[in-house]
């Protein structure tokens, strides 16, 4: 089944300013007509509130606006004002693609204005920008062969998380950052006979600076929304540089010739380093 509630609304003072506002929920949707691949979905929610041409947004934040939607049922229009023109877009996915790929688990889009911190050379400042958020929760991923079956043969990612930011400044120079935060519980090449590789808990953490070296600071968390009621947090500090840092326990046995089992991790970022001969510190 499938609720809709659509506002279309007027000023009556100037009736070239319109405001559109929807809320839809569903059960749940098959995309269908595809060969070898197939995408569904469950608990289906979108959310979109547009400006009208001045800018201006309507706020439903402090008292929500019910549409009857049948003979006695509603649904609520609810959208933040202060988030800007927004849309938004959660639910569980199904997705097999010549059934090679098999993906399931939680997703949610999120597209609007926030204000976020941003260090330059040392210097935050607050600026206003275009923000798309892409959040993931308890997502399961096989690549492979019979995948259905106990003689897969492939790659296998159990429980894993994401949180992506995408930033674009919305006046002066229109600067773009993003950033990642990604974990998994379990990550394994199944079926070789003979070789084990696996790893568990793993993590991913990515700050990317704009093109004039200019970094997202989140001293002040920002969260990810998932679509579960389960956020990604995104905490990486500006002072630890443009980032990129993974880890992961490790397991890896090769014909039980040679064995490896223990922690890896891989951090690339940048940092004042001394160099002999060179009176100041160098960025390396």
């Amino acid at each position: 089944s499938v609720d809709l509630g659509l506002m279309i609304a007027s000023d009556t003072v100037d009736s070239s300013q319109k405001w559109l506002s929807l809320k839809a929920l569903a059960d749940g949707v098959t995309f269908t007509g595809l060969d070898e691949i197939t995408i569904s979905g469950s608990d289906l929610f979108v959310e979109v509130n547009k400006s009208s041409k001045n800018g201006k947004i309507l706020d439903f934040k402090k008292q929500s606006y019910e549409i009857a939607t049948g003979t006695d049922t509603t649904i609520s229009l609810d959208a933040d004002g202060t988030l800007g023109e927004s849309t938004k877009a959660s639910g569980h996915l199904n997705l097999s693609i010549y059934d090679f790929i098999n993906v399931s688990g939680d997703i949610a889009f999120s597209k609007n204005t926030q204000t976020l911190s941003v260090d330059k050379a040392g210097t935050k400042t607050d600026i206003v920008a275009d923000v798309l958020t892409l959040g993931v929760n308890d997502f399961d991923i096989f690549a492979g062969l019979n995948g259905d079956s106990s003689d897969k043969i492939g790659l296998e990612i159990d429980g894993a998380t994401l949180g992506f930011l995408l930033a674009k400044e919305k006046t002066g120079e229109k600067r773009e950052w993003s950033t990642i935060s990604a974990k998994a519980d379990n990550a394994s090449f199944v079926g070789i006979n003979n070789i084990t590789m696996s790893a568990s808990d793993i993590s991913l953490k990515l700050n990317q600076s704009a093109n004039d070296n200019s970094l997202l600071d989140f001293t002040t968390e920002v969260l990810v929304d998932t679509g579960t009621g389960i956020a990604v947090v995104l905490d990486m500090k500006s002072s630890e540089g443009e980032l990129l840092e993974v880890s992961a326990d490790t397991q890896l046995n090769l014909f039980n010739f040679f064995a490896f089992d223990g922690k890896v991790s891989l951090e690339k970022k940048i940092e004042n380093v001394n160099v002999y001969g060179e009176t100041n510190p160098v960025s390396a």
